[in-house]
C-alpha cells in the first residue's frame, strides 16, 4: 500500500513536471498525520518515514529524468527547475530482471532552466516481455549522479519478478551495503525505531550493482528487517 501511494504521487508530479511553461508548481498532500489512520501522509503518526517520503526525495530532484508514454513509445523526459540551464549525459538501458542488457543508448542533452525536454524515445520497447524494465540514469557531463528511474512493461500483479535474494554486509555499525544477482523492486529496510531512520528506504536494487545505506546511529543485525515488492508479488 505504501509503494502504491508513493508510486500515484510520483507520476503526478513528474507528469506536471514534463508539463514545464503549462504547469511551474506542484506541492503533494499531506507531510505528517496528527491521529493514526489511513491517510496521504508521508510520515506516519509515530513519525515513521513511509515509501512516499524517500520517494518524494527523488522526484523532487532540481534535475529529474522521469518516462512517460506517447502511444506505443516510450519517451525518457528531463526537467531542469534550477535557475541555470546545464548540460547533461542520459544513458537509457532495457535490462532483463536477471541483469542481461538487452537495448542501451546515450544522449547528451541541453536542458534550459525551468524546462522540461524529451530526450530519448524507443518504440514498444518491451514487446510482449514481462520480465525486464526500462532503466534511465542521469548525469552531469562531469560524471556527478542526478537522477535515476524506472519504467516496466506492466502492473507489478503481471510481471515475472525472480526470487529476491539480497546479500547484507555490515561496514560497520552504521552503514550496510545490499547487493544482490538479479532485480529487486521496492526493497524496504526495518529496524524498528523511527527515531533511526535509513539515508534511503523502498528503493530497487539493480543486478550486481551495490546499494549503501547509513543510520545516524548504530544499528544490530537481529534487529534488521528486509521486505521486497518480489516476495510479496
Amino acid at each position: 500500500s505504501q509503494l502504491l501511494q508513493a508510486k500515484v504521487i510520483q507520476w503526478a508530479v513528474e507528469s506536471l513536471r514534463q508539463k514545464m511553461f503549462r504547469c511551474h508548481g506542484a506541492i503533494y498532500w499531506q507531510l505528517n498525520d496528527v491521529w493514526p489512520g489511513i491517510s496521504w501522509s508521508a510520515i506516519d503518526y509515530d513519525f515513521g518515514l513511509k515509501a512516499l517520503h524517500f520517494e518524494s526525495m527523488r522526484f523532487c530532484s532540481p534535475i529529474l529524468v522521469s518516462f512517460h508514454h506517447d502511444g506505443k513509445k516510450l519517451l525518457a523526459n528531463v526537467s531542469n527547475i534550477r535557475d541555470e540551464g546545464i548540460e547533461v549525459r542520459l544513458h537509457l538501458s532495457l535490462i532483463s530482471f536477471q541483469g542481461e542488457v538487452l537495448r542501451e543508448e546515450e544522449v547528451v542533452a541541453s536542458v534550459e532552466k525551468g524546462s522540461s525536454i524529451d530526450v530519448i524515445g524507443w518504440e514498444n520497447p518491451f514487446e510482449e516481455r514481462k520480465d525486464c524494465f526500462a532503466y534511465a540514469v542521469l548525469k552531469d557531463m562531469n560524471g556527478t549522479f542526478l537522477s535515476e528511474n524506472f519504467s516496466y512493461p506492466s502492473n507489478s500483479k503481471d510481471l515475472l519478478y525472480p526470487k529476491a535474494v539480497i546479500k547484507i554486509h555490515f561496514l560497520d555499525d552504521k552503514h550496510i551495503e545490499l547487493s544482490s544477482s538479479c532485480f529487486v523492486r521496492g526493497v524496504q529496510l526495518e529496524v524498528h525505531d523511527n527515531d533511526n531512520p535509513p539515508s534511503d528506504n523502498f528503493f530497487n536494487l539493480l543486478p550486481g550493482n551495490k546499494k549503501c545505506v547509513s543510520y545516524l546511529r548504530p544499528v544490530h543485525a537481529e534487529k534488521l528487517d528486509i521486505s521486497c515488492l518480489n516476495d510479496v508479488v
